[in-house]
């Protein structure tokens, strides 16, 4: 009876004791868990507010900006001007346009003028369909001042024009001058690369693609020519009173400057274009009763008279007839892949004025299209008629 006695009071012991064991081994293990979630365990704190934006319409597109120094700082209260856009820079450096979409690039001239006399000039492209256009951090320095030297036969200009224009992009005339009695303007134009044209009338023109190295520069008037342009009837070669020639371009699509004033054509059909001093020239001749001419694009300086040829107009009757959809209305406006040329429906027939050169197609308001063929015929002879459909969906899948 005692041995039992005894043994049960050892089982007791030891079950006390391998209790209290376990007790001291959670409570280590907890101080050491609290321990580590307040030394590890980062505080949690809240993320700032992003700054507030303002909403921008859905056609419309965003440009953004930053004007800093040579040293990445940021400049308050610089001027920035994006065509009829302006905005003044805050604390930040940053500026901000909005203007609305367009099916075409846009290119435009950017002016930054800043306090400390810094600025900077350079061409912002925006693409169609954009919403957001980001031009990231723009770096202004020292405005440069340099002096344009016009001369002729080694003798100042006074009195010349001078006109500035970026390399590619705007066709915009970014700066106009004047010469001063010793033949010289001032230019305060910060472009990596422009170009500067020199003008006087009765003396001629000069050119110069002006780099950022270039300090001082000197242009140098071609003497101008003067051309005879006669203007005929295409179909019986006389001459067509009346007709007036216009100087398009240059010949690459570049507006010329000055533009030239070209008086109409007098009765034998002669007009007379003087101050051309340009090596290649692109012109049209037009008159109320013809189409337009073909555009002349070509050398000047290898002739001293040109002939224009001015297509008649004649008055088209094309039949037009239900085919997979009804004829338009009467008095529906169309437009003709021809440029510049548009008819109206009458009496089923799809009524224009057209050279002789036949139009492709024919498109109606509600954008159904009618073909009329492509061979270069006599288009005052119609026999098929034409009716409209609607446009055709093309999926090309490019591996």
């Amino acid at each position: 009876m005692r041995v039992r006695l005894l043994v049960a009071i050892a089982a007791a012991a030891v079950l006390a004791l391998a209790v209290w064991a376990l007790r001291n081994t959670h409570l280590d293990r907890s101080d050491a868990t609290r321990q580590a979630e307040t030394t590890i365990a980062p505080k949690k704190t809240h993320a700032p507010a992003p700054p507030r934006r303002h909403p921008v319409p859905t056609d419309h597109v965003e440009i953004t900006g930053i004007i800093v120094t040579s040293t990445r700082q940021p400049i308050a209260d610089a001027q920035v001007k994006l065509r009829a856009m302006s905005a003044v820079t805050g604390d930040n450096g940053r500026f901000r346009f909005v203007r609305q979409q367009t099916d075409g690039d846009v290119h435009g001239h950017l002016a930054v003028r800043a306090p400390e006399g810094l600025a900077l000039d350079r061409v912002v492209t925006v693409r169609p369909q954009a919403r957001r256009v980001d031009l990231g951090r723009l770096v202004v320095r020292s405005a440069v001042s340099r002096r344009i030297r016009v001369l002729q036969d080694k003798r100042p200009v006074p009195g010349a024009h001078i006109a500035v224009r970026f390399t590619w992009g705007p066709d915009d005339l970014v700066r106009r001058l004047r010469t001063d009695a010793q033949g010289i303007a001032v230019l305060d134009f910060d472009a990596p690369e422009f170009v500067v044209m020199a003008w006087h009338p009765g003396s001629g023109r000069a050119k110069r693609t002006v780099r950022e190295r270039d300090k001082d520069i000197t242009l140098t008037l071609k003497p101008a020519r003067t051309m005879r342009v006669r203007v005929l009837d295409g179909n019986d070669k006389k001459p067509v009173a009346g007709a007036r020639v216009t100087i398009l371009d240059n010949g690459y699509r570049r507006p010329y400057w000055p533009p030239l004033r070209v008086a109409p054509t007098n009765a034998d059909g002669w007009t007379t274009v003087a101050g051309i001093a340009k090596e290649r020239i692109r012109m049209r001749a037009e008159h109320e009763d013809y189409a337009s001419s073909p555009d002349y694009v070509g050398s000047v300086w290898v002739r001293d008279e040109l002939e224009l040829v001015l297509p008649k107009r004649v008055t088209v009757h094309w039949p037009i007839i239900d085919g997979e959809l009804p004829a338009p209305p009467e008095g529906t406006p169309i437009r003709l892949s021809y440029p510049e040329v548009s008819g109206v429906i009458k009496s089923s027939l799809l009524v224009f004025e057209h050279p002789s050169d036949r139009p492709w197609f024919a498109f109606a308001p509600d954008g159904s299209i009618a073909y009329l063929g492509h061979k270069r015929i006599d288009i005052t002879d119609v026999t098929q008629p034409a009716s409209f459909r609607r446009p055709r969906l093309l999926v090309v899948k490019l591996k």
